[in-house]
């Protein structure tokens, strides 16, 4: 049995995603950048602290995403983003790669380097393998680049973890999303380093 989450397999197949399986929070995207620009993912216990939290009913007002009639491998990125509040610029700065090389993905102008794709996967929770077959076998105006050197496996380690902090936010509402971002900010070794939240 394939090990991805239900909006995961209806974002790939170009289905309609349901509202429930998309972020309670729609406008929660600068919560998101927030937290992959501070990088918290690699602390364990932000990530715990998010999953105490409880899940909040679903409120009326939000739609679902439509389904698509023809799928390309920057259709199925940009609706596997979506259903994590992710936008390119955080994506950028969690996987420590540039907003145009982000963007060539969405936009399907050619598949950078898979290293690079590997840093994406582990971003989204996807394994690695199942990531780049995906981006082999849809549409693409350019096959992929050269394998390139990989990169260290602790990487991967702490982008899957910043990864999975990203999905533990995403059925919460702002307020506890913000309550997540104090948690980390109030922990000791962070208000050293960080002070307080930019304005």
């Amino acid at each position: 049995m394939l090990d991805i989450r239900p909006a995961d397999l209806l974002a790939i197949a170009g289905c309609e995603i349901p509202t429930e399986l998309l972020p309670a929070n729609p406008d929660g995207i600068s919560q998101v950048m927030t937290v992959a620009d501070y990088a918290w993912g690699s602390d364990p216990v932000v990530l715990d602290y998010a999953r105490s939290l409880p899940i909040p009913p679903r409120t009326t007002g939000t739609t679902g995403l439509p389904a698509m009639e023809a799928m390309t491998f920057g259709d199925a990125f940009r609706r596997l983003m979506q259903v994590r509040n992710l936008r390119r610029r955080a994506m950028a700065h969690a996987t420590f790669l540039s907003e145009p090389t982000v963007g060539v993905v969405i936009n399907d102008y050619r598949m950078p380097e898979p290293r690079y794709l590997r840093r994406m996967a582990a971003m989204l929770c996807l394994r690695s393998d199942d990531f780049l077959a995906m981006a082999a076998s849809m549409p693409a105006p350019h096959p992929l680049g050269s394998p390139g050197q990989n990169d260290p496996p602790s990487d991967f380690a702490s982008l899957w973890t910043r990864g999975e902090l990203i999905l533990a936010l995403a059925p919460l509402h702002a307020e506890q999303i913000d309550a997540v971002i104090a948690f980390r900010m109030g922990l000791p070794e962070v208000r050293g380093k960080y002070g307080r939240l930019r304005g």
